[in-house]
């Protein structure tokens, strides 16, 4: 995992969004969001993620500030299999990410 820093992240609707910061400009860079698919039993449940960053070997130098946005419905969907509801609310926690994410369907 190459080195960012997430400036913000908030979650709106089925997404989480979020700013970042990274050096490069030389070639495209991959975001993806990670999570193992599971929750920790808490009031409301616990999924941790994490941002993983491959800069794909650019060495350029410059400062680029990016906004990212991540499905989350595969997160509602696991949610809904196992607890049998269809509403609920989910603590996404990670690398500079804390929010919740409450659905209703």
């Amino acid at each position: 995992m190459d080195p960012f820093e997430i400036s913000s992240a908030e979650i709106r609707m089925d997404e989480l969004h979020v700013a970042l910061t990274h050096s490069g400009n030389c070639r495209p860079h991959v975001f993806r969001l990670c999570w193992n698919g599971g929750f920790f039993e808490s009031d409301p449940v616990i999924a941790y993620v994490t941002v993983s960053h491959d800069a794909q070997s650019d060495r350029c130098g410059d400062s680029i500030s990016s906004e990212f946005r991540f499905g989350l419905s595969p997160m509602k969907r696991q949610f809904q299999r196992n607890y049998a509801a269809e509403a609920g609310t989910i603590n996404v926690l990670g690398n500079g990410i804390a929010g919740f994410y409450t659905f209703t369907e």
